[in-house]
């Protein structure tokens, strides 16, 4: 019984641990191009702006970056979902994948925020970052997709 539970609970958290290196794996990976500054600026996304306003050692209103970060987010994440079910090509299984890990660590970034934000100004600003990145991914993959179509 207690190996049982041992063997459950060293799993669940390599598996966390798989997941949140995924994540970054998948933050972290660079393209030729970046699309995501014209993304941004042609949706009327800030998630650059909110890079740049937790990259500064000013007091940011994080709440309201929170909230500027989950406005974006559902707006990328819709846009991005009709170029992927307008693509049939073999990459958009890949990268729903991809788009759905994306999709819950950005929910758990979030409950992270919200507890960090209490306790810890730090923490709560690492969360918002990679919430950013996240964001920054989806616009730059939504700018891949419209390059894509348009050739």
């Amino acid at each position: 019984m207690l190996a049982s539970i041992i063997i459950i609970a060293v799993s669940a958290a390599l598996f966390v641990y798989w997941f949140r290196y995924s994540c970054v794996l998948i933050l972290n990976t660079k393209t030729i191009q970046s699309y995501a500054a014209e993304v941004a600026q042609s949706k009327e996304l800030n998630f650059l702006e909110v890079q740049r306003a937790l990259a500064g050692e000013e007091p940011a209103q994080l709440d309201q970056l929170r909230g500027e970060l989950q406005r974006d987010y559902s707006r990328i994440s819709g846009l991005l979902s009709d170029s992927i079910k307008s693509a049939s090509d073999e990459n958009s299984d890949g990268y729903m994948l991809e788009r759905a890990m994306l999709g819950m660590s950005f929910r758990w970034l979030n409950v992270q925020y919200q507890v960090a934000s209490r306790f810890s100004e730090r923490t709560a600003r690492a969360a918002l970052l990679e919430m950013s990145q996240i964001v920054e991914h989806h616009a730059n993959a939504f700018g891949e997709a419209l390059a894509a179509q348009r050739c």
